[in-house]
């Protein structure tokens, strides 16, 4: 009896063991941790759900969950400051698409700030001032997508449909307690077809968004 528990002991931990070591490894290939300047803001020690990393800000004012496979732009599109920082994380283009997120961080405290940001935010991504609201225990979460086309050069988003599916996401995302908050946008440029991706996108889009959380 007490031969066949230790068996099961042994099996579990090496079970576990190798959970832990094929995901090390699928880690130390990623590109977020071999750039320089991306590896800086990532802890790894920090866990995350599959497919992420643990990312502090550089002025330390918020986390989120950084997207394996994507890496930060370094100076001038970089800025840090005590009340602002603003960031934007690519993704190396193959031969079909190209991904970009967009994120500014904002202490808050001026008057109509969030209101006007979030307009900017609908005004530049959404469609007729369509958004959803959301919440976690921490956050408050203004959220919408588009489908945006060229037309004469220039951007014109409208509603998503099963022909134009959305490639483009935004969120608002605010502390409850306080007027900080991150404003994100997130750009899918396909050569051929995104439709296959649609509920991937938007899965992966929430991930981000939601695990953000603000460091009073």
């Amino acid at each position: 009896m007490k031969k066949g528990v230790l068996i099961s002991v042994l099996i579990i931990c090496i079970i576990v063991g190798s959970f832990f070591v094929i995901r090390a490894m699928n880690q130390a290939e990623d590109v977020a941790l071999s750039d320089d300047f991306t590896s800086r803001f990532i802890d790894e020690d920090v866990e995350t759900d599959e497919g992420f990393h643990y990312f502090e800000s550089g002025n330390d004012k918020f986390s989120m969950w950084f997207p394996e496979g994507y890496i930060l732009e370094g100076k001038p599109s970089y800025v840090s400051k005590e009340s602002y920082e603003t960031i934007n994380l690519f993704k190396k283009a193959d031969d079909d698409e190209q991904k970009l997120i967009k994120m500014t961080y904002y202490k808050g405290g001026d008057l109509g700030q969030v209101d006007g940001n979030l307009s900017l935010l609908i005004s530049d991504y959404g469609f007729n001032d369509h958004y959803e609201v959301s919440n976690t225990d921490e956050t408050h979460i203004y959220s919408g997508k588009s489908y945006v086309e060229l037309i004469e050069n220039r951007a014109k988003p409208k509603e998503p449909t099963d022909d134009t599916p959305a490639n483009q996401y935004f969120a608002l995302i605010k502390n409850q307690q306080t007027d900080q908050h991150v404003t994100v946008s997130y750009e899918i440029h396909c050569s051929v077809d995104c439709s296959s991706n649609v509920l991937m996108e938007r899965s992966f889009f929430d991930s981000v968004v939601r695990s953000i959380r603000f460091q009073d």
